[in-house]
């Protein structure tokens, strides 16, 4: 078992986590989608390096307009949230339903409840146990990607990748979103 977790890490993983450095926006647009590595440990944001290579693949092959965002706080977090060029929020981390951590600190997504924020979808890759209200029913009207689950970085690539084929090359968005 361990013997696949280091091959997995050497061979996906962190080339995918390296490969988004390099390639760590392409804003043609003047909004775009936010792909946020939550998290204040770099390794930590490498486990997750497999889901959002694809993802950012997916998009530089599309010249669809992103950024990637190292979130490192709570305030960076919300920085990103009150972002009005930010139009869609796909997030790598660690959490639960309603919040997602950074450290010892918790970004509940309850605080959001009331504000105008508002955003076209909302992708939640990380875990996802508990009942409280997700990002993706409190800012997009539940539009997006929430389970009530576990997730890995295999378990991410595939949900991205199912995401993706119903994704509209034309219009930069999800057809029946």
């Amino acid at each position: 078992m361990h013997y696949f977790l280091f091959v997995n890490i050497i061979f996906h993983t962190l080339p995918g986590y390296l490969h988004t450095k390099i390639n760590s926006e392409n804003i043609t647009q003047p909004t775009h989608d936010a792909i946020v590595l939550c998290g204040k440990n770099s390794k930590f944001k490498i486990y997750y390096g497999l889901g959002f290579s694809y993802l950012v693949s997916f998009f530089k092959k599309h010249n669809y307009s992103y950024k990637i965002y190292s979130c490192n706080s709570c305030d960076d977090f919300d920085k990103i949230m009150n972002n009005q060029s930010v139009i869609s929020v796909w997030i790598f981390g660690h959490g639960d339903h309603g919040c997602i951590a950074f450290g010892e600190s918790l970004y509940e997504y309850s605080q959001l409840q009331g504000k105008s924020i508002k955003k076209d979808y909302i992708y939640q890759f990380h875990c996802n146990p508990g009942s409280y209200d997700s990002l993706a029913s409190i800012v997009s009207d539940g539009r997006g990607y929430v389970n009530n689950d576990f997730n890995t970085p295999n378990s991410n690539y595939w949900n991205i990748h199912e995401i993706l084929k119903s994704f509209d090359y034309d219009n930069n968005e999800l057809k029946n979103g």
